[in-house]
């Protein structure tokens, strides 16, 4: 495989994997608390969010699941903002020449988030969180380091790519 189509694939998979986890995101949000789809009106609504097994109420989001959306929320915030700096990277010639992307980061990036999504937001797991983060770190450190060692400095998403490493969610 040439180093254009490798490159092609790995941001294909990137693309896969920040699809699976907006998936993941808008199932596991209440209804009340994503954003309305269509004009507002005026009547209330009827339903307000999931209802737990067997009742009438809704069902109520722990701190820790809201903690654990508002986390998955900041790194496919980060994984968009990446893709968009590999994007730009790919259509300017100059910084595109030497660019690398590993294939293997790429696949585990779909992986982790193909995972997530067979999980269902019930039985989310943390250590999904850290794999998340740690893959997205070691693909945009590799950039960086990538842009280094071809000495594009000077190439202007070298500081987006030390914006994003530095917007990663702490644990």
């Amino acid at each position: 495989m040439s180093d254009c189509s490798l490159l092609n694939r790995s941001l294909a998979l990137q693309r896969e994997a920040l699809e699976e986890l907006r998936h993941v995101l808008e199932v596991s949000e209440p209804a009340e608390s994503r954003p309305p789809e269509g004009p507002r009106d005026s009547t209330p609504a009827r339903h307000c969010g999931p209802r737990a097994p067997g009742s009438k109420r809704p069902a109520v989001r722990t701190i820790a699941q809201r903690a654990h959306d508002s986390i998955l929320s900041r790194l496919v915030q980060n994984l968009s903002q990446l893709l968009s700096v590999e994007e730009d990277l790919c259509s300017t010639d100059h910084c595109s020449r030497r660019l690398s992307l590993r294939l293997k980061d790429s696949v585990e990036l779909k992986n982790i988030s193909m995972r997530m999504t067979s999980r269902g937001p019930d039985s989310q797991c943390p250590g999904d969180l850290r794999e998340l983060r740690e893959c997205l770190k070691v693909i945009v450190l590799s950039l960086i380091s990538s842009q280094n060692d071809h000495n594009h400095k000077l190439c202007p998403v070298s500081g987006k790519l030390g914006h994003i490493i530095t917007t990663f969610p702490d644990f």
